[in-house]
């Protein structure tokens, strides 16, 4: 929990689901990483994502992603996997923020810009990911005033962001942190060295300017 709230700012390539691929995102300058347990083109085994885990050094958030989790099978994901943060899509069992906790691990509720209603609906978590009503499609999702929603956490922008969009996006939105899949891919499941270079650059110059201003 505590590798996520020390970060200034967070640039998360998320759906990495090799070794190799790893490296690379950590090499790039990312400073998380997420692999996915839940149904997607780019879903790894507990295995796989602990062998993906590994090659991320501990300097690196390491984020896993599911989907309408039960407490089951999310003791499982923290017992299983050194995780620093686990994200969940869909509807949360209320236990859920306390069972991230208890193994020291922050809770990113991740909520569709289709999905917002009430704030006070959410979920308690240390950060939220808002997405788009199609996580993972790569699909650009229009960023209209949400930057005026009072959020109860830090936020993290995603759907359809890469090198060319991060910048503007985060501009507009003034997130905290901004994550990608398919934007650093040349294929679902496999990094592309310049996509992921891009974005992560792109964000960071973002980022670091921002902090300069703010003094």
């Amino acid at each position: 929990m505590a590798e996520l709230l020390a970060q200034k700012y967070l640039i998360k390539v998320c759906g990495v689901t090799t070794e190799d691929d790893a490296e690379l995102v950590v090499a790039a300058g990312a400073n998380a990483v997420g692999v996915i347990l839940a149904r997607s083109s780019r879903r790894v085994s507990h295995e796989r994502a602990r062998s993906v885990l590994h090659a991320v050094p501990a300097s690196v958030v390491r984020v896993g992603v599911l989907r309408q989790t039960s407490d089951a099978e999310l003791r499982r994901t923290l017992s299983e996997l050194e995780l620093d943060a686990v994200q969940v899509h869909g509807p949360l069992p209320a236990s859920t923020h306390e069972l991230a906790r208890d193994h020291g691990v922050a809770l990113i509720r991740a909520v569709g810009v289709n999905e917002l209603g009430p704030l006070g609906t959410l979920e308690a978590a240390e950060a939220y990911l808002l997405d788009g009503p199609h996580p993972g499609s790569g699909r650009e999702q229009e960023w209209t005033d949400i930057h005026a929603v009072d959020w109860p956490g830090a936020l993290i922008v995603a759907g359809g962001l890469n090198g060319q969009n991060v910048a503007g996006v985060l501009a507009s939105v003034g997130a905290w942190g901004c994550d990608a899949a398919s934007g650093t891919e040349s294929q679902p499941g496999r990094k592309d060295a310049s996509r992921v270079a891009s974005f992560v650059r792109a964000a960071r110059d973002y980022f670091e300017s921002r902090e300069e201003q703010r003094g």
